[in-house]
């Protein structure tokens, strides 16, 4: 696993610090901020790799893992390298990682249809079927965090058109970031690639993701264990 290094602008910054949340030294901290200025940084292809990854070979991968993260508030971090992540999603077999639940009244807007046409969801409606067009989203949330197939992702992007969906989950209600992709998740009638059938709630069940663990704590400091990861 490559090793990470700072840059010599930050090697002061006392990382542990920062994240055990030391009122006192984050704030002599950002009374001195580093400045980070190189324009003549050459931003080619070559030089981005010969930065990041380690002078050596590395082993070959199945397949490529992809990372998008949006941290607002919080603290995300990577404790598992990209060949063991690589083969927990072998193992899913293609199965989307997603974490279902039934969602609350106050994260659905009622006053808006649901359907697949209404939605405008599918961009060629003539490669649709009839029950697809007809299909009627399931009131599904999750959590923020979720692992796609890739089929999965080129669905999203290529076959279906998520603008009035996501317009929709975000009109005057909390929480739609938990929303989205449990929600396609569960329509048995949409089709996605690698969903889970829609059975899976049926019972008011809550299943949860494997890929990505969170944790609320009210605790200052955590120290993981080996059951954590």
């Amino acid at each position: 696993m490559p090793e990470f290094h700072h840059k010599v602008e930050t090697k002061h910054v006392l990382c542990d610090k920062v994240l055990s949340g030391d009122k006192a030294y984050i704030k002599k901290l950002t009374q001195n901020r580093s400045v980070l200025r190189n324009s003549t940084l050459d931003m080619s292809c070559k030089q981005i790799k010969a930065r990041v990854l380690p002078p050596k070979v590395l082993k070959k991968m199945e397949f490529g893992v992809a990372y998008a993260r949006v941290v607002h508030e919080n603290y995300d971090m990577v404790i598992k390298t990209v060949y063991e992540t690589a083969s927990i999603l072998k193992e899913l077999g293609g199965a989307n990682d997603i974490c279902v639940r039934p969602c609350e009244s106050d994260r659905w807007n009622q006053s808006f249809s649901w359907d697949a046409r209404s939605l405008k969801l599918f961009r060629n409606e003539t490669q649709a079927s009839p029950k697809q067009l007809a299909a009627e989203l399931p009131e599904i949330r999750g959590i923020v965090q979720s692992s796609l197939s890739r089929a999965a992702v080129d669905w999203a992007v290529r076959n279906v058109d998520l603008t009035t969906l996501i317009y929709q989950l975000n009109s005057d209600v909390r929480g739609i970031d938990e929303t989205l992709w449990a929600t396609l998740q569960m329509s048995d009638d949409l089709e996605m690639p690698g969903r889970f059938t829609g059975k899976c709630i049926s019972g008011q069940t809550y299943v949860p993701c494997i890929s990505r663990s969170e944790l609320y704590s009210t605790h200052k400091t955590y120290t993981f264990q080996d059951s954590d990861a």
